[in-house]
């Protein structure tokens, strides 16, 4: 909410009315106060109307750390306590137990954390560590010891392929944060997808701008190569698709036509801009050779006929938006 003194004073009057319908009260004290671009004065002062503790910037809320700038391993090591808690039984277990241990237990505790932001290469590096010391773990006379049996790569192939099924942490990371760029590029109504279109790409292709925003989106946006590579465009009204680089027809043009790409001025034009008139987009027409002119006369024929028009029918519904298909 607002830095604003009159809305926050609205605000507890509202909280305390309904405590009192429902016979009960709220302790103000159990909670903490953290503003953003407010002024020492103003974050005081709304601290003293809700009697809140003032806080600062990095804070855990539901097990993250929450903040404006990348967190560091300090700000993650609760995620690797949590694991650590997990492991004192993993010497008197057998093998078959602690595979399951791994998979089923350890693996699982860095889900959440890996759904919202991409876990910094010595997290991971310190949880694989935990991850073979459960694996291999072994009481003996002389203590505890760990030795490896085979190398760690092996053990994270799938079974099929001789390994044994043990999750790798950095290709689980970038798969979730996939989903989320799923739900970006297919525009889900979410709360966050609405605000990053209107904050960043409002006149713009995503995978065609520079890096912008915070630190967890730049992160997500350098994942697009691979989730481009892995589906497909239904093409609507084309403002999001990239007509010589994205996969919205049988090919990609730009790999199955070199020779008419090389001609062209912009080579990150949208699928809407292009296909109102194909020989806008190039250097000199004149010198591309006449399989590319045969190409290009195709396409503005299946321009006329009304394709890739935002109002053109797919599957029986008006897109006016393009559809990023998976599988």
């Amino acid at each position: 909410m607002p830095a604003d003194l009159s809305q926050a004073e609205m605000i507890k009057s509202i909280l305390q009315d309904y405590a009192a319908s429902v016979g009960l009260s709220i302790n103000f004290q159990k909670s903490t106060l953290f503003t953003v671009n407010s002024s020492a004065e103003a974050t005081s002062r709304l601290a003293q109307i809700f009697d809140y503790a003032i806080g600062t910037m990095p804070f855990t809320y539901l097990g993250l750390p929450m903040g404006t700038t990348r967190p560091t391993v300090t700000d993650l090591m609760p995620l690797v306590a949590s694991v650590e808690r997990k492991l004192s039984s993993a010497a008197v277990l057998d093998l078959g137990s602690k595979l399951m241990l791994v998979n089923s237990v350890i693996t699982s505790l860095g889900i959440y954390a890996m759904c919202s932001i991409k876990i910094p290469p010595r997290v991971l590096e310190h949880l694989d560590k935990l991850r073979r010391y459960c694996l291999w773990a072994k009481s003996s006379d002389e203590g505890t010891k760990a030795v490896s049996l085979a190398a760690w790569e092996m053990v994270c192939r799938p079974k099929n392929k001789g390994g044994l099924g043990v999750v790798d942490l950095k290709i689980q990371n970038q798969g979730l944060l996939l989903k989320m760029l799923h739900k970006f590029y297919n525009r889900i109504d979410l709360p966050w997808v609405n605000l990053v279109w209107s904050a960043y790409y409002v006149d713009s292709i995503p995978h065609a701008s520079d890096p912008c925003g915070l630190f967890w989106w730049r992160d997500v946006m350098q994942l697009s190569p691979i989730y481009r590579a892995i589906t497909t465009v239904q093409v609507g009204d084309g403002r999001t698709v990239l007509f010589w680089k994205d996969l919205w027809h049988d090919a990609i043009l730009s790999d199955n036509h070199p020779r008419l790409y090389s001609f062209a001025m912009n080579e990150d034009v949208s699928a809407t801009e292009t296909p109102g008139d194909v020989f806008g987009v190039l250097k000199d027409f004149s010198q591309a050779n006449f399989t590319s002119t045969a190409f290009a006369m195709k396409w503005r024929i299946r321009v006329l006929s009304g394709y890739g028009n935002p109002s053109a029918q797919t599957n029986g519904k008006s897109l006016h938006g393009s559809c990023w298909l998976t599988g």
